[in-house]
């Protein structure tokens, strides 16, 4: 049984990478998208994600027609997306579309960022600009709040055929906090993950308005912060943390009293059965682990990735060249590191069996993840520091850090191999031969 999940995302690059690989693996339900300010504002947040479920249904028609092996690929999923909705009010003579977000727009407390010097201003390297044939011309008639748009979707889940015209998505007007908290409310505690590769504005404010709702989250996995290692955004700072870090310190202190293992579980159930809040399991993907292994060369770009011809491929191609672009003339580096398809990866091995917790972090042989718990919170006011993650790095008895003690499995290590042979055939159906 697939592993239900909340993809909570500013759709940037590499979040788009990263929700390409949740849709293609069959071990993950992509129950509902949200999105929040980060990469880009949220209006452009909406228009990627449309865009992106768009290419996508242009996909399965192309496999489908083409007899591909998997023409079923990237439609296990059918996601709501609480992308925003529009109303059309009377002007003069004619109408004028004004557009309502349902993502956080801003961040709790913090002055403003966006990514733009890496994303570009509309956060998918301006393609609505240079290449508007891959945004439908109607993208904003599609966000039809409340109207599902699935029957043919579900009418063909107990055939072997693909509607002519597959719908991959419906949406919703519920803002994405409440579809966070609807979304945990009606499954079973405990069953659904919540994967969060933008600034956590939504989560936090998920858990201050109903945090024994929330309590009934699986886990919270967080792509973010930098814990022993240089910021990616200033010399501190990890960009995520760095929009909010009031939201980050909020979503990490909702780990105080985490006790991993059945005696946890256990007390844990106990609570959110009898409508309380619990301790919440948080897992966090910091730039320690993810920027030496989640790597994408230039060079497998060229070889493997450039000469594809689909409706996918000719899309991700090009917004992957403005990031390379950007890449070799700001950064100097030959390569991407997609940080959120690496944090992905880690969703799709915790559906196996055989990943299991331990008292003093996990251990998954022959997968190359690695975690330990660790008391990380988050500077909120620093003028140099804002969004840094600050441990006790000191040694020996009595030491006293004030504040409630936060518990968070911090990822130390992942297998950089396996995410790029992982990502590359579920996605683009690339097998490499050789990773350097």
């Amino acid at each position: 049984m697939a592993t239900p999940i909340i993809l909570d995302t500013d759709p940037g690059i590499d979040d788009t990478l990263a929700t390409l690989l949740a849709l293609a693996s069959p071990e993950l339900d992509v129950r509902a998208i949200t999105l929040v300010h980060g990469n880009t504002r949220v209006l452009n947040s909406a228009k990627n994600i449309i865009t992106l479920m768009s290419i996508l249904e242009q996909q399965i028609q192309y496999s489908a027609e083409s007899g591909a092996e998997d023409s079923r690929k990237f439609s296990t999923s059918h996601p709501v997306i609480a992308v925003g909705v529009y109303h059309s009010r009377p002007y003069c003579k004619g109408t004028v579309n004004t557009f309502r977000h349902t993502g956080a727009e801003k961040p709790l407390e913090s002055e403003q960022v966006f990514a733009d010097y890496f994303h570009g201003i509309d956060g998918l390297g301006e393609l609505h600009t240079t290449h508007p044939e891959f945004t439908p011309s109607d993208w904003q008639s599609l966000i039809q709040a409340e109207k599902a748009v699935v029957a043919d979707v579900k009418a063909h889940l107990h055939t072997n055929s693909l509607p002519a015209k597959p719908r991959l998505f419906t949406t919703t007007s519920r803002p994405a906090v409440e579809e966070i908290l609807h979304q945990l409310r009606e499954a079973p505690a405990h069953t659904i993950t919540i994967v969060a590769i933008g600034p956590l504005t939504n989560l936090a404010q998920a858990i201050r308005r109903e945090p024994a709702t929330f309590s009934r989250v699986k886990r919270v996995l967080i792509l973010g912060g930098a814990i022993d290692v240089p910021g990616n955004t200033t010399p501190h700072a990890e960009f995520n943390f760095l929009a909010d870090p009031h939201a980050a310190q909020i979503v990490l202190q909702a780990s105080h009293g985490f006790v991993p293992g059945e005696v946890g579980a256990a007390a844990r159930a106990k609570a959110v059965s009898e409508g309380n809040e619990a301790p919440v399991h948080v897992t966090l993907v910091p730039l320690d682990a993810a920027e030496q292994s989640s790597k994408i060369p230039y060079s497998i770009y060229l070889m493997h990735l450039l000469p594809l011809t689909t409706p996918l491929s000719r899309f991700t191609s090009t917004i992957m060249a403005y990031a390379y672009d950007v890449c070799i003339r700001r950064f100097g580096v030959d390569y991407m590191a997609v940080y959120d398809a690496f944090a992905m990866s880690l969703v799709v091995d915790l559906t196996k069996s055989e990943l299991t917790l331990a008292e003093d972090g996990w251990s998954a042989e022959g997968m190359g993840w690695s975690s330990q718990f660790m008391d990380v919170r988050v500077e909120t006011e620093g003028t140099l520091t804002r969004g840094m993650c600050c441990r006790d790095r000191r040694v020996g008895p009595n030491r006293v850090w004030p504040g409630n003690a936060h518990n968070v499995e911090v990822i130390v290590a992942g297998d950089h191999k396996r995410f790029l042979n992982r990502f590359m055939e579920r996605v683009f159906d690339v097998v490499l031969e050789q990773v350097q």
